[in-house]
């Protein structure tokens, strides 16, 4: 009969170590986190500042890319639908719980029996997000 033999098993740590050795860790870890987002804001900054996309230093390569956001106001837009569609249009587009059915909604400006622009007001730009990637750069 074969013996089952555990192969290279480490003593359990105990819940106690854990916590000691993740606190230690953690201690040694927020310092540089501060200090790495700081290094990233900085470097954001200065390649939106001069119009970089891309820039490459010895063999590291950063990119960033900046993507524009925004919030919808829905319940404005549903008062503007309700302005604009007549009734059956409106029934399709806007159900009961008063959301605007998106397919439906396609399916009108797609079929031009309305203008989507008439929503722009109820688009509110956010802040960008900027993005910043590292990445070895091709020789």
């Amino acid at each position: 009969m074969a013996t089952r033999r555990s192969v290279n098993t480490q003593p359990k740590e105990s819940l106690d170590d854990m916590i000691l050795i993740y606190a230690g860790k953690k201690e040694e870890l927020d310092p540089l986190k501060k200090l790495v987002d700081e290094y990233g804001k900085k470097i954001k900054s200065e390649m939106i500042d001069k119009d970089l996309s891309e820039y490459t230093v010895g063999d590291v390569r950063a990119s960033i890319s900046v993507t524009q956001r925004e919030d919808f106001n829905e319940l404005q837009a549903i008062e503007i639908l309700r302005k604009n569609l007549t009734p059956e249009q409106f029934s399709k587009a806007v159900k009961t719980k008063e959301y605007i059915d998106d397919d439906a909604f396609e399916a009108l400006v797609y079929n031009h029996e309305v203008d989507a622009a008439i929503l722009n007001p109820c688009r509110v730009p956010k802040e960008p997000t900027v993005t910043l990637r590292l990445g070895k750069a091709k020789k």
